[in-house]
């Protein structure tokens, strides 16, 4: 027979199910959406520049509006995108995971949902890319093996072998007539799209000295790419003449619309140069943004394209990918929402907002309209907690660096800073943080350290930022 205490625990277990059943069934009342939290692999946009399309490391392909603002998320199920395009009309997604897979997929770019797969290479493919028509897709292999297919079924339409070594980048003219591919070994070739013949005199070239193809200028006679130099240079080159006509230093290289710049991507960067004189003053150099970090490292932009007007144009390194405007150098807007992986969150005192806090910053999200309303920048390190004082006035922080910040809420101000006395980094006390009741004081943590003498917590006066002692001393 079941016990009194017996039946207490079965019903109390039921009563958990249930409220574990309805807390689950909530809706949430606002997204924060938080964009990539991993550097970017792949971006691209519709033939009309109405959407844009993000593939990260974080596993998630996003799509854009022209406003910069996410509307659609996928997660691959099965592997992670290191490719994906954005087809010419946006309705559909070309994506392929290129490590040890020999499949593409074009995806439905609604649901994410893959309409189709393109299969049958015997090695792993390495690049894949939508016709400027979107009716095509060519992709190419380890073996140098190109194949053509028809988007509408996922028919193989042509296959032939470009190469005897994996194909690196490949790229259509305009008007789908030529591809140029590019090996590993630095061969460049020019085919017909449709048929695969090669254009001997075209490839020959560019064979002399072009390492990789990046594009072909609007009315297709001009070619762009990177040379065989020590230092970093591009170069275009004449479909007509056949040889190279101009060089200027950079790592890769695009076409305006309108054919009459090119953009130059070099450190940290991107230049804006005339086609007819590449050795003039850029007429704008735009900055891409970087992930934060503590160690000086070299970034280099990416990649980067001009929306469709050629009056802007998209550029991104190893962060969030931001638009500028080409006259004035200006960000238009930016692919974010939040680029780092999120390390706190807290609710202001009148529940209007909340502040998010990551790798070296701290955002303030409005919760009634769901917008960044300011952002707090000054860490040198994680931001490991963040509080706001009882009356909503003041902001505390504490980083993985042992030092607290705090701020004026309605500005975004620092007010002052709380150094640390650390001796070892030992990231546990570095998040310990509380702020009195009153709104007075605040405590943030230390390492403990192998000295006798070092306080492993401090607490201090939110009026003005002085110590007013040390927790945890040893007094022996």
């Amino acid at each position: 027979m079941p016990t009194k205490l017996m039946w207490k625990t079965i019903f109390l277990s039921q009563l958990l199910l249930l409220f574990s059943y309805l807390l689950g069934a909530q809706k949430p009342v606002l997204v924060i959406p938080t964009g990539h939290s991993a550097s970017i692999h792949a971006v691209s946009c519709s033939s009309d520049g109405k959407y844009f399309l993000t593939a990260g490391g974080d596993n998630l392909v996003k799509i854009w509006n022209s406003e910069g603002q996410e509307i659609r998320t996928f997660k691959p199920v099965d592997a992670e995108y290191r490719q994906a395009q954005l087809s010419p009309d946006g309705t559909r997604i070309l994506a392929a995971y290129c490590q040890e897979s020999t499949d593409a997929w074009i995806l439905n770019a609604l649901t994410g949902e893959k309409t189709m797969t393109l299969k049958g290479l015997e090695t792993p493919l390495k690049v894949a890319k939508y016709a400027p028509d979107g009716q095509t897709v060519i992709t190419a292999d380890e073996a140098g093996m190109l194949s053509l297919w028809n988007t509408k079924n996922g028919k193989l339409l042509h296959r032939w072998q470009g190469h005897d070594s994996a194909v690196l980048s490949l790229c259509f003219s305009p008007d789908g007539k030529y591809l140029a591919t590019n090996t590993v070994n630095g061969i460049t070739k020019i085919w017909d799209a449709k048929t695969g013949v090669e254009n001997q005199l075209l490839s020959a070239a560019l064979m002399k000295d072009c390492i990789s193809v990046t594009g072909f200028s609007p009315d297709g006679k001009t070619i762009c790419g990177t040379c065989k130099n020590i230092e970093f240079e591009v170069a275009l080159w004449s479909m007509e003449a056949r040889q190279k006509i101009a060089t200027t230093h950079g790592y890769n290289c695009f076409f305006s619309p309108d054919g009459a710049n090119i953009c130059v991507l070099q450190f940290n960067g991107a230049a804006i140069l005339p086609v007819e004189k590449l050795s003039a003053v850029p007429l704008q150099h735009l900055v891409a943004p970087l992930r934060p970090s503590e160690v000086a490292i070299p970034f280099y932009s990416q990649d980067g394209l001009f929306l469709p007007d050629g009056k802007s144009l998209l550029l991104y390194a190893d962060s969030y990918p931001v638009v500028y405007d080409v006259l004035t150098s200006k960000e238009l807007w930016a692919m974010k929402g939040y680029a780092e992986p999120i390390q706190c969150v807290t609710f202001s005192p009148d529940g209007t907002s909340c502040l998010v806090g990551s790798r070296n910053d701290i955002v303030d999200w409005d919760l009634r309209e769901g917008q960044v309303v300011k952002r707090l920048t000054g860490h040198g390190a994680d931001v490991r907690q963040v509080r706001y004082a009882p009356d909503g006035q003041k902001i505390v922080s504490v980083g993985n660096d042992y030092v607290g910040r705090v701020w004026e809420a309605a500005s975004g101000n620092m007010l002052f800073t709380a150094t640390g006395m650390a001796v070892l980094p030992l990231q546990s006390y570095a998040g310990i943080m509380a702020i009195s009741p009153d709104g007075q004081y605040f405590v943030k943590g230390h390492s403990p350290g192998w000295q006798e003498d070092t306080p492993q917590l401090s607490l201090w006066n939110l009026s003005d930022g002085s110590l007013r002692s040390m927790i945890g001393e040893n007094k022996d």
